[in-house]
Order: C-alpha cells, then sequence, then structure tokens
C-alpha cells in the first residue's frame, strides 16, 4: 500500500508543480488583452514615425516581406498560423484584430517587428529586415487590421 501512496503523492506533486509552471507562463497569444502583446516595446518606440507612405507600393512591398518573414506563423490573413507553425507550439497572434492592433502606434509595431524578439519561423533567428523594410511590414499590418490603405 505504501508504494501506491508514494506513488500518488508524486503525482499529485507533479500536477501541482505542472499547474503552477503553466499558471506563471505569460499567455502571449491570448487574444484582446494585454498578454497578446509580445515583449513590450520601450516608451520611446511610441515616439517613432513612420517614414513610409501606406501607398499601394508600400502595401504591396509589405505584403511581400509579410508573406516571406512572418506569414508561416501568423497566417495569410494574419489571423493567427496553425499550432506548431515554426518555433510556436500554439497559433500566432492575430494580427487582423482591430482592437488589439488598435492599441499600438506604428513605433510600437516597428519596433516589436525589428527588435523584439519576434524570430524567423523554423530558424530561432531574428529575420534581418532594413527599417524600411520593416515599416513597410508596419503599413501592411494596418491595412491587414482594416486601419491602412
Amino acid at each position: 500500500m505504501s508504494g501506491a501512496k508514494g506513488g500518488l503523492s508524486r503525482l499529485a506533486a507533479a500536477l501541482v508543480l505542472g499547474a503552477g509552471l503553466f499558471c506563471a507562463l505569460p499567455d502571449l497569444h491570448a487574444q484582446g488583452t494585454e498578454a497578446a502583446r509580445p515583449r513590450a516595446a520601450p516608451p520611446e518606440a511610441r515616439k517613432l514615425k513612420n517614414p513610409q507612405r501606406s501607398d499601394a507600393a508600400s502595401l504591396s512591398l509589405g505584403k511581400a516581406l509579410y508573406d516571406e518573414h512572418c506569414r508561416r506563423c501568423h497566417g495569410k490573413d494574419g489571423r493567427g498560423g496553425e499550432a506548431g507553425a515554426g518555433p510556436l507550439s500554439q497559433p500566432a497572434g492575430d494580427l487582423a484584430n482591430a482592437k488589439v492592433m488598435g492599441g499600438r502606434v506604428d513605433g510600437e509595431l516597428f519596433w516589436i517587428i525589428s527588435k523584439g524578439g519576434h524570430l524567423r519561423a523554423g530558424s530561432g533567428k531574428r529575420p534581418r529586415l532594413s527599417d524600411d523594410d520593416g515599416w513597410h511590414i508596419v503599413n501592411y499590418l494596418r491595412l491587414l487590421a482594416g486601419r491602412g490603405g
């Protein structure tokens, strides 16, 4: 009997530990909440102004860059890719969510794209983008969220 009790005690301890770890980890992909925001941009990022006009050329280039660097995890329409796409174990955040995206200024989005820890799917490395490329992606993201173009 003591062997069964010991096994149950270890199982209970493992479940409590697992639940604690699960609750302690931030859900970076929850939709419509502060948690949906990957790595907070520093306050100075809010002051950055997008030097790229949101015109047809910028949106076309932004889409091409999005397709190359972002689509695998965030999906064709920005609503989140499939779980397990690239390095993610759950779907990526919904970039077409106007409520979430509307809470971000262009400078924050640019910072997240260029310095915020986003990784190229499958490589574990940050994509190499010029500043101009990052701003074109911001313009395209605004289009996906219904705020641009």
